[in-house]
């Protein structure tokens, strides 16, 4: 009895060394697949739950994927926004053995813009305003006279694009109201969130110390590598 309980618990530790691997190399496939599907600089890095792992690869119905991105660039090239993670919870996913053909049911996500970032893609250093608002600030010289004041604005997300509204300019005194213009006009255009990779859409935005923290989201996503 001894010996066959012996028997039995090696052989339970091969099945879980082999799942285990069996998982990495799979998760390692996917991630190649992503990579060339999207369009991503960088490979992500790929989660595959649930246990056991080749139960899941033999049916090719996974109940959760995690994908994680780092550096994701969107927008047109003269105002590229650089995403500095993206993360997104796929939900469920049928995919080929080789993962060249990969579908979700829906996925959520969460995607960061840190505020060096922004202020390369908007060409003025940008920081928290506190009260859902970023702020910046800009030195003017009219008529020999030195001016240099901020402004606050509260991002928010309209037809895929990052918009900026309620502009208000304050610690200049009386401005003249070319400056004020030229101030407002920093943050007057909108910054497209146009191909963010696997068809996700922007849902919400929140202000953070740190940066932008975007909500996504997407539905009945299917991803092809390109031929």
């Amino acid at each position: 009895m001894f010996r066959l309980l012996k028997v039995l618990l090696v052989l339970a530790v091969i099945a879980l060394v082999v799942d285990r691997v069996a998982d990495y190399v799979a998760e390692q496939a996917a991630a190649g697949e992503l990579q060339r599907s999207q369009g991503l600089e960088r490979k992500p890095d790929v989660s595959i739950t649930g246990f056991p792992f080749l139960n899941q690869f033999a049916s090719g119905h996974y109940e959760q994927v995690i994908v994680t991105a780092d550096d994701v660039r969107v927008g047109a090239a003269d105002t590229s926004l650089t995403l500095a993670k993206v993360r997104l919870d796929f939900r469920g996913v049928t995919a080929s053995r080789d993962f060249t053909s990969f579908r979700a049911e829906s996925a959520t996500a969460h995607a960061t813009v840190g505020y060096p970032a922004l202020s390369k893609t908007l060409g003025i250093k940008v920081g928290f305003g506190g009260d859902g608002r970023v702020t910046a600030s800009k030195t003017f010289t009219v008529f020999g006279k030195t001016f240099r004041p901020t402004i606050t604005v509260e991002p928010s997300v309209a037809s895929d694009a990052l918009t900026f509204a309620g502009s208000q300019i304050g610690g200049g005194g009386n401005l003249p109201a070319g400056v004020s213009a030229a101030l407002r006009e920093i943050f007057g255009a909108d910054l497209s969130l146009e191909d963010l990779p696997f068809d996700v859409k922007v849902t919400a935005v929140k202000v953070t110390r740190t940066g932008l923290d975007l909500v996504l989201a997407g539905k009945d996503l299917s991803y092809q590598p390109p031929s």
